[in-house]
């Protein structure tokens, strides 16, 4: 059985990955300004959450998947985190995003993760997971 498999469904998957390393490296020369930094957060959330996905369902089995799921769930909570600091940052309420304050909305985030990485001692985030061959 083959370890891995490509589809033509990835192509958007693998132009997200490039999309947003390309745009991490073009921005970064410009991390001073908290706006990119908070930019260049979101796009490494999406960078690792494409990723993630595109191995998750090139993989074909369980272990592989369920190990680029967690990954991705890291990429999938730092996203919104990040939408809500920038439009914080272009709402003109900046003096609001401190450092306790993000690390007090990244604990939602930490929080999934672990929940995500432990699922198989309590089962909170899915149960009963296999893999259907059934079908193209």
């Amino acid at each position: 059985m083959e370890v891995f498999s490509f589809s033509y469904h990835f192509i958007p998957l693998v132009f997200s990955v490039f999309l947003s390393f390309g745009l991490i490296v073009y921005l970064f020369k410009y991390r001073k300004s908290p706006v990119i930094k908070t930019l260049l957060f979101i796009l490494a959330g999406a960078l690792i959450w494409s990723l993630a996905h595109f191995l998750e369902h090139g993989c074909n089995n369980l272990n592989s998947k369920m190990f680029w799921v967690n990954i991705g769930y890291v990429g999938i909570t730092i996203v919104p985190v990040g939408w809500l600091i920038l439009s914080f940052l272009y709402w003109g309420k900046s003096h609001t995003v401190t450092r306790n304050r993000i690390l007090i909305l990244l604990m939602v985030p930490a929080l999934t993760i672990i929940f995500n990485a432990t699922n198989q001692f309590h089962g909170l985030m899915r149960y009963n997971v296999s893999i259907n061959y059934d079908g193209p």
